[in-house]
């Protein structure tokens, strides 16, 4: 291997590097979700059991609902490569072992099938979250875009083409749907980012070939 194709190598690597490491920011604690543009919102249990603090959201409901809030702008996303990371903590009064991201992925136009909007619901295993040792009792988890159930979103025509692959303009965090268990979590952040392996490996790769090139020079 010679220097000129150790350094192609190097920026190829870091080309796939900087791409996957753009993180999108859904929530980040801002203590306007209520008031941004656009306002988040809140539907069923979750009207009456959402509180906002400074730089988090609280819930606290023993029934279906849910939160959510539009992009400013949709946002293409590749369910292949990109994963949701949640900062959340688990409250004295929880009972519920789950709950549920939904992305809305716009398809186009909204004028045939294949062109509309669909949700996507993503599992969330509480039991999956690992502590972030940093005094403040929250923890992070990293979804895969993984959905465990699809449907098309609400007062649209026509359905989306069936992969979340095209335009992200709305999330949601609801409780499991006809469940009476109580959830009581604080959320602090919410956001997509590349997932933690496929970055991981760019990253290594780069240190790699970045040795390979020491030696040859």
């Amino acid at each position: 291997m010679n220097k000129r194709i150790a350094t192609g190598c190097v920026l190829c690597l870091g080309i796939a590097a900087s791409a996957s490491a753009q993180n999108v920011s859904l929530y980040e604690g801002d203590g306007a979700f209520f008031t941004s543009v656009p306002g988040g919102f809140t539907f069923d249990s979750f009207a009456t059991g959402v509180t906002e603090s400074p730089t988090s959201l609280t819930v606290d409901v023993s029934a279906f609902g849910g939160l959510g809030r539009d992009l400013t702008a949709p946002v293409t996303v590749d369910e292949t490569t990109a994963s949701v990371r949640l900062e959340y903590r688990v409250l004295d009064n929880n009972e519920a072992a789950d709950f549920r991201v939904i992305l809305r992925d716009n398809d186009g136009d909204d004028s045939a099938p294949g062109l509309g909007t669909e949700d996507h619901q993503l599992f969330v295993d509480m039991s999956f979250a690992s502590p972030l040792n940093d005094g403040s009792g929250f923890s992070e988890q990293f979804v895969p875009l993984n959905p465990v159930f699809r449907a098309q979103s609400f007062g649209f025509a026509n359905d989306g083409d069936g992969v979340l692959n095209l335009g992200l303009d709305q999330w949601q965090i609801q409780s499991a749907f006809g469940s009476a268990t109580r959830l009581n979590i604080e959320v602090r952040s919410v956001e997509i980012v590349p997932e933690p392996t496929t970055l991981g490996f760019a990253v290594a790769g780069l240190a790699l070939v970045a040795g390979q090139r020491r030696r040859l020079a």
